[in-house]
């Protein structure tokens, strides 16, 4: 989802006959504007990463405390799918 600021910026940035419609002060004082949107923005991506890390070791925290590896996962979702097969009507 853009924001408003980045909607406006592809739109300024296009060019006509390959000429910028913006002068060079203007494409700088945009490029600025678009620095101070993106470091919060990576900042929060940054973040959202090292939620999901957590979230993630977590779930295989849990997951080794039930006596779930993959393999025990592989074969209950084999059974799944069999069992799906079957009780389907042919």
């Amino acid at each position: 989802m853009a924001t408003p600021a980045m909607e406006s910026a592809d739109s300024v940035f296009d060019t006509y006959n390959g000429e910028s419609q913006l002068s060079e002060a203007e494409t700088a004082l945009l490029k600025d504007e678009l620095r101070k949107v993106r470091s919060p923005t990576e900042e929060e991506i940054q973040t959202l990463k090292q939620v999901l890390l957590a979230r993630q070791k977590h779930a295989a925290e849990l997951k080794r405390k039930l006596g779930l590896n993959p393999l025990v996962e592989l074969g209950n979702d084999i059974n799944k799918g069999l069992k799906a097969v079957t009780d389907t009507e042919a």
